[in-house]
């Protein structure tokens, strides 16, 4: 299933890859592939050519409804499916690594498996596997980011494929499990769907595995028209609210208080260095991160303005 908005300069490549991919792994699919595009109404419509071999569902949705109720309207189309495979337009499948999926799920009845993220390079690129946020992570994140571990997965993940979090732009999740859990959880529109998906799957006692020799190309922001986090105030603001709901979901309303403390005085610090270097444009973004987290921590608006 692939989600897009305005992602018509990358969608071609990604569902060529996935086809490919489909194709090599075929003596793994239980059936033939179903391909689901939810549009998240994008100035202009993605084109997807129909292929041999897979049905193509498209849903045309009139509003931008987020990552999250856009999948679960997509999973009403294929409601038994054995697994389901979320994955970003900008994501680029290698040839084998659908394959290698699917054995990996198999042979340790996991829930869910994700590849490891590549660039251009092919060299690990972003975070394909992650620990869960709480105040701790949040203090480090905010006070001392030179701290950060930079690692594309943890030590365990890399050694066994044990993985804690993973991304969901490239996601394999058996499909009883998804619907055990209802879906993706649309508290908010935007952001750490995947690691609460994560977090559900370790309480259900489901193992969550890193296939460490899948590999799928990922560029951030490709996926929507290079709108991310980084470059959008109000997706900044939607991370950081989604941040907090996790932690106050999964280790109560204090340590939610904490993180909010933490990212007012990380976005405190950050005006002060902005203002010294004569950064505008940063500055303005980190005065409305500062206000949001003295004033309300709630989560923007959605859909966020144009």
């Amino acid at each position: 299933m692939v989600v897009t908005y305005n992602s018509g300069a990358v969608i071609v490549e990604c569902i060529a890859a996935l086809d490919r991919s489909v194709e090599l792994a075929g003596a793994r699919l239980s059936g033939p592939p179903v391909l689901v595009i939810v549009d998240n109404r994008s100035r202009v419509r993605p084109e997807v050519r129909d292929a041999s071999g897979r049905t193509t569902h498209r849903v045309l949705l009139e509003h931008n409804l987020g990552f999250a109720p856009a999948v679960n309207r997509g999973l009403a189309l294929v409601p038994g499916a054995e697994r389901v495979l979320l994955l970003n337009p900008d994501a680029r499948l290698e040839p084998r690594a659908l394959e290698t999926l699917l054995v990996e799920m198999e042979e340790n009845r996991a829930a869910l498996v994700g590849p490891v993220l590549v660039g251009g390079d092919g060299r690990p690129h972003g975070r394909s596997e992650r620990p869960y946020h709480s105040p701790a992570r949040e203090a480090v994140t905010q006070l001392a980011p030179c701290l950060m571990s930079r690692r594309p997965y943890g030590r365990r993940a890399a050694h066994t494929g044990a993985a804690r979090a993973l991304t969901g732009a490239c996601l394999l999740v058996d499909g009883a499990f998804l619907r055990a859990v209802g879906g993706l959880d649309t508290t908010l529109a935007m952001y750490l769907e995947d690691m609460e998906l994560c977090w559900r799957a370790h309480a259900a006692g489901r193992p969550v595995r890193l296939a460490r020799d899948a590999h799928c190309g990922h560029a951030l922001g490709g996926s929507s028209g290079e709108a991310n986090f980084r470059a959008s105030t109000g997706l900044h603001l939607m991370l950081l609210a989604a941040r907090l709901e996790f932690i106050r979901r999964h280790q109560g309303t204090a340590a939610m208080l904490l993180a909010r403390s933490l990212m007012l005085l990380g976005a405190a610090g950050r005006v002060a260095l902005c203002a010294l270097a004569g950064e505008p444009r940063l500055l303005r973004k980190h005065l409305v991160a500062m206000r949001w987290a003295l004033l309300c921590g709630r989560p923007p608006r959605w859909p966020l303005p144009a």
